[in-house]
């Protein structure tokens, strides 16, 4: 496990391209450099959280103002937090989406945090306009309905500070059930945040590459807990990235 300032200079120099998604050379040098958040279950965000540090301190300076929308267990937020960055969280922590419900826990835990118990949206009284340098999520797109995503990103153009970047990592299933319907859902937010002319031949190379991060078995029987496996079969499912800057 690296310092937090070999961190900062190992990761400012790191490739995060506007468009993307999860690899296994990403996930090794994570495992390697972030065993608290990166473990050898097979779940996806232990490609995701790692990638997500990574990406902030490649694309934003310490001391900037960052957004989490729907953090769950604040694990990003808590070492941003202690990287020098101002980091507030906003989630509903109501169990929508399969997350947590445990506030009054984190609010504890997490003192440094400032957490805000709402439903991200662009009608926020307590986000002035313009006020975040960036803002994030780690496996919260694929849980918001069609007619709500608008909202999302309108809030993210709102609450964005002139020239400030979005950084996603977004849960997508290529096939098995729900593909259909992924498909669909990650077009409209590529459509809306002005960057789905990439998205066809970066679907295409993701399918082709060795390279690519699928979620494993393991992290398969994560998932599905006490369902029953013919009521929830394996899906391929693989993590698309997205680092847009955000237009004046």
């Amino acid at each position: 496990m690296i310092t937090h300032k070999d961190m900062i200079e190992h990761y400012r120099s790191y490739n995060i391209p506007e468009l993307s998604y999860a690899t296994a050379a990403d996930f090794c040098d994570s495992f390697k450099n972030f065993p608290g958040i990166c473990q050898l279950n097979g779940d996806l965000k232990n490609a995701q959280r790692p990638w997500m540090i990574k990406a902030i301190i490649n694309k934003v300076p310490q001391g900037k103002k960052l957004l989490e929308i729907g953090a769950g267990q604040p694990h990003v937020a808590n070492i941003l937090c202690e990287l020098g960055y101002d980091v507030t969280i906003i989630d509903p922590y109501d169990g929508s989406g399969n997350g947590p419900t445990e506030y009054e826990l984190y609010m504890k835990q997490y003192p440094k945090l400032k957490i805000l118990r709402k439903r991200f949206s662009d009608s926020l009284e307590e986000f002035e306009p313009f006020s975040f340098d960036c803002i994030y999520s780690i496996s919260v797109f694929e849980h918001i309905p069609d007619e709500e995503i608008h909202k999302v990103i309108k809030g993210i153009e709102k609450y964005s500070k002139p020239n400030a970047i979005t950084i996603h990592d977004i849960d997508h299933v290529i096939m098995g059930a729900g593909a259909n319907w992924h498909d669909s859902h990650l077009r409209s937010i590529m459509r809306k945040l002005s960057v789905s002319s990439k998205l066809d031949t970066l679907l295409e190379k993701m399918k082709n590459d060795v390279e690519t991060y699928f979620l494993s078995v393991e992290g398969h029987l994560l998932w599905m807990g006490n369902t029953p496996y013919k009521d929830f079969p394996f899906r391929r499912v693989v993590s698309i990235r997205l680092a847009k800057n955000i237009e004046a």
